[in-house]
């Protein structure tokens, strides 16, 4: 069941390096824009220096007839880290090893597959594609500067809003963390995508239940 599910999401990939059509999200239609990238400054740097964190996190998806789940426990060190995906997106749980000379995933059924990038292994893999590069900065609550963005504040100052990488995400719950201030526990990203063929809005949660840090260079 799980590579039958995320290979209907094998277009993600090719979606976010493509201009598609802008998925209809009546939570954004009223928001306020802004692309001063100053307002971010101290923090990307702060996290463009992290270097060992823990984050454990439940990830949903959805889109057409599509309904699933699973828990994500993403372990990174100054030299490689591990994304390890269990629970009932199907047999067995997903364990992907990385570090600066590629990456390596082992299923339930203890195949093995290596590539370039966590990325190319698991899209191999299942069709499931996650972007870390912008996952690591969206997580604290902030863009990634390294993509173009325009993003939308809340009441306390907080990222609320923001469009990237051909995503459109919304951040909520805000939480005090022991290591960073303030961070998003509830991330939603949608974007149209190709599901069986049609065109739909494909759906992605991100539930944060902790996220520990170890390893800020000051």
């Amino acid at each position: 069941m799980f590579r039958v599910v995320f290979l209907l999401s094998l277009s993600f990939l090719a979606a976010c390096q493509s201009s598609p059509k802008k998925p209809v999200n009546r939570d954004l239609t009223e928001t306020v824009w802004s692309t001063d990238k100053s307002v971010f400054a101290d923090k990307v740097k702060m996290v463009s220096d992290v270097s060992t964190w823990n984050l454990q996190s439940k990830v949903a998806v959805s889109g057409g007839s599509l309904r699933e789940s699973a828990n994500l426990v993403w372990r990174a060190g100054p030299e490689g880290g591990s994304l390890r995906f269990f629970g009932p997106l199907g047999a067995g749980a997903l364990l992907i090893n990385y570090d600066s000379s590629g990456a390596s995933l082992v299923d339930g059924n203890k195949q093995k597959i290596e590539g370039h990038s966590v990325e190319a292994v698991l899209q191999q893999a299942v069709g499931w594609y996650l972007p870390l590069d912008a996952l690591i900065y969206w997580v604290h609550g902030i863009p990634n500067p390294k993509y173009a963005y325009r993003y939308s504040l809340g009441v306390k100052q907080e990222l609320s809003a923001l469009e990237q990488l051909g995503w459109e995400l919304s951040f909520s719950k805000y939480a005090e963390n022991k290591d960073n201030g303030f961070l998003p526990r509830s991330i939603t990203g949608r974007r149209l995508m190709l599901i069986n063929g049609l065109e739909e809005q494909m759906t992605i949660k991100i539930l944060v239940k902790s996220f520990n840090f170890d390893g800020y260079r000051r």
